[in-house]
This record gives C-alpha cells, sequence and structure tokens, in this order.
C-alpha cells in the first residue's frame, strides 16, 4: 500500500486567513477522502488542483461548525457548478444526524440525477470505505469521533476535536480484531 495524508488545514474555529479548519486528505491507493470538511476546506481542495470527482469520500467527526461547515457548499456546487460538475457517487460519513443537517438546507437543492449522495451513519462500529476495513469510536469531550485504518504495516489513526485524555490515548494506541468483522449495513440513501 502507497499513500499519503495532506494537512487541509490546521486551524480551530479561530478564524485565521492562513489557517483552514482542522482537515485531512487522504490518499491510499485507490482510496481518496477528506476528514473533517470545515471552513475554508473547498477552497483549499480547489489550490491543490483536486475537482469534484476526485473525491468519493468524506468523513464528518462531530457537527461543530469547524468541523463541518463548508460540506453544504461543497455539496451545492456539486449539483449546481457549471465548472465542475460532480457525475460519480459521494459518501458522506458521520455520526447521527448528518441527513438532518443536510436537509436543513433543503435535499433537492443537494440531490442530482449525475450522482448518488449516499449516506453512512458511522456509530461505534467498524465499517468498509472503498473495501477497506475502517474502525470508528466516539471519543469525548465534544462527541467527536476517532478514524483509524490499517495500511500494510501501519495503523493510520486520527481524532476530530479533543484534549489528551485517556479515552483517546487508548483509542490510538489501540488495534482490535473488531476491525475485521464490518458492519455492511451502514449504506443508506
Amino acid at each position: 500500500m502507497t499513500g499519503k495524508i495532506t494537512v487541509l488545514g490546521s486551524g480551530t474555529c479561530q478564524i485565521q486567513l492562513e489557517r483552514m479548519a482542522s482537515s485531512l486528505l487522504v490518499e491510499w491507493d485507490d482510496l481518496r477522502f477528506v476528514f473533517d470538511f470545515g471552513r475554508g476546506i473547498s477552497q483549499r481542495l480547489c489550490q491543490i488542483g483536486l475537482k469534484q470527482d476526485d473525491l468519493g469520500h468524506i468523513v464528518v467527526s462531530h457537527f461543530h461548525p469547524d468541523h463541518c461547515s463548508d460540506l453544504i457548499p461543497y455539496l451545492h456546487a456539486a449539483c449546481w457548478s457549471q465548472i465542475d460538475p460532480r457525475q460519480e457517487d459521494l459518501h458522506l460519513y458521520g455520526p447521527d444526524g448528518l441527513v438532518e443537517l443536510i436537509s436543513l438546507f433543503g435535499l433537492s437543492a443537494l440531490r442530482s440525477s449525475r450522482f448518488n449522495l449516499l449516506v453512512h451513519n458511522l456509530k461505534e462500529a467498524s465499517f468498509l470505505m472503498a473495501k477497506i476495513p475502517f474502525f470508528s469510536q466516539e471519543l469525548p469531550p465534544s462527541g467527536n469521533r476517532g478514524l483509524k485504518f490499517q495500511a500494510g504495516e501501519k495503523i493510520i489513526a486520527f481524532t476530530g476535536d479533543s484534549h489528551y485524555h485517556q479515552q483517546e490515548i487508548e483509542f490510538l494506541k489501540r488495534w482490535t480484531l473488531r476491525l475485521l468483522t464490518v458492519d455492511t449495513s451502514l449504506t443508506s440513501r
């Protein structure tokens, strides 16, 4: 397996010209996804040359604005852009409430006949993303989600929003066989 992780933003809720909200672009073999999609992340994706169809998966750790506020403009552009209209299906992963968040802006404005928007509810579970097993876990204090996967001999793990605490440390250190049991029932339309 080969890949790279690009820091799209390393900021917080503080508005700073040079720092966008916390976000990662993960590219591993054929898998490409963004972990968290807060302020400025759509612009960062444009700056590095990614088109709509270059990104197949988005994971939202939790619903603080600095982790999800650019998701709606990105989806709106996917549906209505004349410059870069989306043609490929897009998978969204997140905690309970992701469909409701999107619905606040009118599902008809964020749907297109050219592609499917597939929403996956992440509970504390294992799941597949592009045939790669992932493990997701809710972590305190803000209900953010940690995410991890195995890439060859390496274990890649990260969390959304937190301070150091024992549960986060254990999540980042521990690798369990639960990852091998994948729940494929997470897909919904």
